[in-house]
């Protein structure tokens, strides 16, 4: 029992730092693709709707992703709790901090949650695509050589 105690709080560990780790490289593609719309002039609309499409699927999957992980690591204090009741040795106590960690769950959850509104906000207020009776992107504007007149002298 003591052996499956002490595996129980190492894989509490490893999964919170794994998810750490994902969070750390998931926010950081949310930030550089949020920078590259927001520094982009879109000139291909329909990539940038598409793009951000993707993101706001994969950023609500994330924050349902959160509050899976928050029961996940209830679960796992619950069984050490469970294992060190049945122990019941002197100086057997509840190892694994769930408390240090669904804080940091729920503050992880709060900022996916920032990602997901940005990228909401993103979808809406996105200029969608133009497009002519043709079906194909609108020609480019004239240049000010073809707006001159010939000069007549």
């Amino acid at each position: 029992m003591r052996k499956e105690k002490d595996q129980l709080v190492a894989l509490a560990k490893d999964h919170f730092a794994l998810y750490v780790g994902w969070y750390n490289y998931f926010s950081t593609l949310n930030i550089a693709a949020i920078g590259w719309l927001a520094t982009s002039s879109m000139n291909n609309r329909a990539v940038a709707r598409i793009v951000i499409g993707l993101f706001i699927v994969a950023t609500a999957l994330a924050f349902r992703g959160c509050f899976t992980a928050v029961r996940h690591f209830r679960d796992l204090a619950g069984r050490e709790s469970a294992i060190v009741s049945s122990l019941q040795e002197e100086g057997s106590n509840v190892i694994i901090p769930i408390g240090v960690y669904v804080s940091v769950l729920r503050l992880l959850t709060t900022m996916i949650g920032g990602f997901l509104a940005a990228w909401l906000l993103f979808f809406a207020f996105a200029p969608a695509p133009t497009r002519t009776q043709s079906g194909s992107a609108p020609p480019p504007a004239p240049t000010t050589q073809q707006n001159q007149a010939p000069r007549q002298d």
